[in-house]
């Protein structure tokens, strides 16, 4: 079985982890009938970290060190997106 085989899999508990810690944190924020998509939604993950109200990537390698290398790559590919802060 290749490492590739793993990866939709890992990429997809990764977004189920960012999500949930939003969702414990901010749940009033996102109502569901506005329009904003999970990836909206995930896509402030990195925000969240930077001030504290969400665990960043080292705490989270930490707790889901199968998933060290998913997270990484998640949070390289999702630091670098503008907000569009309306």
């Amino acid at each position: 079985m290749s490492a590739t085989t793993h990866e939709p899999a890992a990429a997809e508990q990764v977004r189920t982890i960012l999500l949930g810690y939003l969702q414990c944190r901010a749940a009033a924020q996102w109502p569901g009938s506005d329009g904003i998509t999970l990836d909206d939604i995930l896509r402030s993950y990195p925000q969240a970290a930077a001030v504290g109200r969400v665990p960043d990537l080292p705490q989270l390698r930490r707790r889901f060190p199968d998933l060290a290398d998913a997270l990484a790559r998640w949070f390289a590919d999702h630091a670098a997106i503008p907000r569009d802060d309306r």
